[in-house]
């Protein structure tokens, strides 16, 4: 009996080493390109899925072009500009050098004396822009001229209004390069943001006369009186354009925990002492949701009545007085705060996307009043906003049953697409906010803010389009892009035929 245990026991062992050997030829013969380690590991990973991880690494996507520009100018209460300024273009790959011209309503832009590099060239003018035609070059172009603008008397973005000073696209701006040829200046229909920029960094000698308090779009750096005039210099980095408003301002500061000096001021203290808690609601919400705001320094003014109800400048959130007479001043006030967050630290090109940073500020203003209010408001929003999309009626702040005036449009198009701001209000903010709502709902919020935060982190401090968006959707849940397309691009008729039933 022994024996024939042993014999037994003999009999495994072999065909155990065998099966071993057998195993381990296979092992070496058969191994994965990437190991068995990571092939079981990926297996796994198909059999028993979990939540994508963020990756909150920023992206280097820097602008076509990110011009120097140092600027010095007087001010004078006419709202007459005169400046002189630098332009460092650091490699110029195509020929010549075009600038924008932003004409304010009523206002006028001249340049003078322009040189590159200490020379004179051919200046090519025309009314929008003027071209100076030189070759390019891998070496860096230094463009100076001296300029004189004239700020109309009236309420508009740039103008001088009851004492306060507007002063937004004052200057000559160097114009984009897109798929290797200049972008022309855009033309204005009379709303939305008719405006195409790269980033740039700013260094502003602001000579004006004392009794005004300034803000602008950079940080403060210096600053001193001399005779009755107030000399102010500012930097800002990476920022679309360099605006500055001023007037008899009264304030309250607060900062951040990442570091943002954010003033909100108004011309009468009753002014500020509302904006303030929003304020406050909004930076905090935001900063939360998406992240930390790329530049120190955000201002959120109050400015007289007749002036534009509600507007974006780089680093600043502006609304009238009139405001506080609509129906949902709150939201109006979040979303230009939004612009903050999509505008200011994430850019786009808002001639070719208007949808993209308007969408975003708007649904932003949403969360801060979901967070301010409770789910229940934002619920009632979103559903007031699906009534609106059904019946074909504008966005707010037209009244409801305004209708939009174009069936079946579609999002992802350029500014100028549509000729009224009705149709621009309701394919370039109420649509893109039911989208976002709608992913939302697809993705559980776990997700949709994972996508939010990822595209607003990659994007930080760059110009955004279409593809970063669905690259950061892509990173967390790719089966969702289809669904953000079908927004995005399907006419109106058959997009209601496809999601109008909620």
């Amino acid at each position: 009996m022994r024996g024939g245990k042993r014999g037994g026991g003999l009999w495994l062992y072999s065909v155990t080493l065998t099966l071993v050997a057998t195993l381990l030829v296979l092992a070496v013969s058969l191994r994965p390109p990437q190991g068995w380690i990571a092939s079981v590991q990926e297996q796994w990973a198909q059999w028993f899925p979990e939540p994508r991880t963020l990756p909150l690494v920023p992206r280097a996507a820097p602008t076509p072009t990110e011009p120097v520009y140092e600027i010095s100018a007087a001010y004078q209460e006419s709202g007459l500009i005169k400046g002189q300024a630098t332009v460092t273009i650091r490699e110029l790959d195509l020929d010549n050098i075009p600038f924008y011209l932003y004409r304010a309503a009523g206002g006028k832009i001249t340049v003078q004396d322009v040189k590159v590099n200490g020379k004179e060239v051919p200046v090519k003018q025309a009314s929008g822009e003027f071209v100076l035609q030189v070759k390019k070059s891998t070496s860096p172009q230094h463009v100076t001229f001296s300029f004189e603008t004239q700020l109309p008397q009236k309420p508009t973005r740039a103008g001088v209004w009851q004492g306060v000073s507007t002063v937004s696209y004052w200057y000559p701006v160097l114009a984009v390069a897109r798929d290797g040829k200049w972008v022309p200046r855009p033309e204005p229909l009379g709303f939305g943001d008719p405006y195409l920029m790269d980033v740039g960094t700013y260094r502003v000698t602001w000579n004006a006369p004392v009794g005004k308090k300034w803000y602008s779009s950079g940080r403060l750096v210096a600053q001193k009186t001399v005779e009755d005039r107030q000399v102010t210099t500012w930097q800002a980095e990476k920022v679309r354009q360099f605006a500055l408003v001023g007037g008899p301002f009264t304030e309250r500061t607060f900062e951040t925990r990442s570091g943002t000096t954010v003033h909100v001021a108004a011309l009468r203290q009753a002014g500020v002492e509302k904006t303030l808690p929003l304020a406050q609601s909004a930076v905090s919400t935001y900063t939360q949701t998406f992240g930390m705001d790329l530049h120190p320094v955000l201002n959120v003014l109050e400015l007289p009545q007749g002036t534009v109800y509600a507007h974006e400048l780089p680093n600043m959130a502006l609304f009238s007085q009139d405001l506080w007479g609509y129906d949902d001043p709150e939201h109006w006030i979040a979303h230009e705060i939004g612009h903050v967050w999509f505008y200011s630290s994430v850019g786009n090109y808002e001639t070719e996307t208007p949808w993209l940073d308007e969408g975003l500020a708007d649904y932003a203003s949403l969360l801060e009043q979901e967070r301010r209010l409770g789910k229940a408001a934002y619920e009632q929003t979103i559903a007031e906003a699906w009534t609106r999309f059904r019946q074909g009626y504008t966005y707010s702040p037209y009244p409801f049953g305004t209708p939009s005036g174009v069936k079946d449009g579609k999002t992802a198009v350029p500014y100028g697409t549509y000729a009224t701001s009705q149709a621009h209000y309701y394919y370039n903010y109420l649509r893109p906010i039911l989208m976002y709502d709608d992913l939302r709902r697809q993705m559980g919020d776990k997700l949709f803010f994972a996508f939010l935060k990822q595209y607003y982190v990659k994007n930080r401090g760059a110009t955004a389009t279409r593809a970063s968006l669905e690259q950061a959707l892509t990173d967390v849940q790719p089966d969702a892009v289809a669904r953000l397309k079908l927004w995005l691009d399907t006419p109106n008729d058959r997009l209601l035929a496809q999601v109008g039933n909620k």
